[in-house]
């Protein structure tokens, strides 16, 4: 990506800032430094840096990068979803060398995409693109991300569907197989991504101190991270049930084999709609009907982002609705009366 029209220019405070383009468009990065001798050293350096001959990297060269060096770091769907986008911005872009990609083809990018696809698809696809070009950056392959100068598609605001305890009774009332009874009752009280759960085996599950530990060597969680979750009283009696059938090591298996995720995924949408549920709920809903369960039981934000193990509150904000109605009385508290 081109860099030009370097220069240094001093913000209020006395701080130096470098200013340049790139790709089109204006940028600045402060040098830290008062003095303007010092910020004259930085921005040499600053210049050197982006001079350093890079390596002539493909796209397509990069996704196979990427999959050597980075498939035991990271969840296999997170994986799929970056080779899946990068497949998608090649096909719409071309194969070009990585630092010949610009501001330019991200938007390009977009506004094709949209013409077949939802802003929701867009948003997933341009998020892992800019991850996956973040690892390019990391692994200096890169100078700059295009990515970060762009942002997703608008789109408007969706609450999570989710299931009512009367819909989930009927869920389950005309769910055939026990397994999956099992499976969709594990994900409705726990909060387990489908991955999580047809992974979990019986050496991450401690009946005596009901404890579950989400994440292990032979499967990472979305975030990377392992988490600790608390059984509650049906979980823990539904578990110790299935703790004296024959398994393969898999808590939730179909005659000693680990259930497919399409396998489930089908079953469960097929079952929605055999009792009338509504056509946008899918497997995923049981893991917003939990942190929804939870707000209605009176669960704090905080609490429930602690339980689903999002990195950031501010994912979990998309519960924050549901306790408005239960803070009537707090507001009625300034009236006049």
């Amino acid at each position: 990506m081109a860099i030009s029209n370097l220069s240094l220019f001093k913000r209020k405070g006395g701080v130096w800032y470098i200013i340049y383009n790139l790709g089109g468009r204006v940028r600045w990065k402060s040098t830290g430094q008062k003095m303007k001798s010092d910020a004259l050293k930085v921005l040499h350096d600053f210049e050197a840096h982006l001079q350093k001959k890079l390596p002539s990297v493909l796209l397509s060269e990069f996704q196979n990068t990427l999959t050597k060096l980075y498939s035991n770091a990271i969840s296999a769907n997170t994986l799929r979803s970056y080779l899946l986008s990068m497949r998608s911005f090649q096909t719409v872009i071309g194969n070009k060398l990585l630092n010949h990609y610009t501001l330019r083809e991200v938007e390009t990018f977009k506004a094709k995409r949209l013409e077949t696809c939802t802003p929701t698809t867009v948003n997933i696809e341009f998020r892992a693109l800019r991850a996956a070009f973040n690892l390019a950056v990391k692994w200096q392959l890169l100078n700059e991300n295009p990515f970060l100068q762009s942002s997703q598609v608008k789109t408007a605001e969706q609450l999570p569907t989710y299931l009512t305890r009367e819909d989930f009774h009927k869920l389950l009332g005309a769910t055939v197989e026990q397994v999956l009874k099992d499976v969709f009752l594990f994900a409705a009280l726990t909060g387990l991504r489908l991955g999580e759960i047809i992974n979990l085996k019986w050496q991450e599950v401690d009946l005596q101190r009901k404890l579950v530990t989400v994440g292990s060597a032979s499967f990472q969680t979305k975030s990377g991270r392992v988490r600790v979750l608390p059984m509650g009283e049906d979980v823990y009696r539904m578990l110790l049930r299935r703790s004296g059938l024959h398994s393969n090591g898999f808590v939730f298996h179909k005659n000693g084999y680990q259930l497919q995720g399409s396998f489930v995924s089908h079953k469960f949408k097929a079952y929605a709609r055999a009792v009338g549920l509504s056509d946008a709920i899918h497997f995923h809903s049981l893991r917003h009907t939990n942190a929804t369960w939870l707000v209605q039981s009176g669960c704090n934000i905080y609490q429930v982002q602690k339980l689903l193990g999002h990195s950031s509150v501010k994912t979990t904000e998309v519960y924050s609705h549901l306790t408005a109605s239960e803070l009537h009385e707090v507001v009625n508290k300034i009236g006049f009366n």
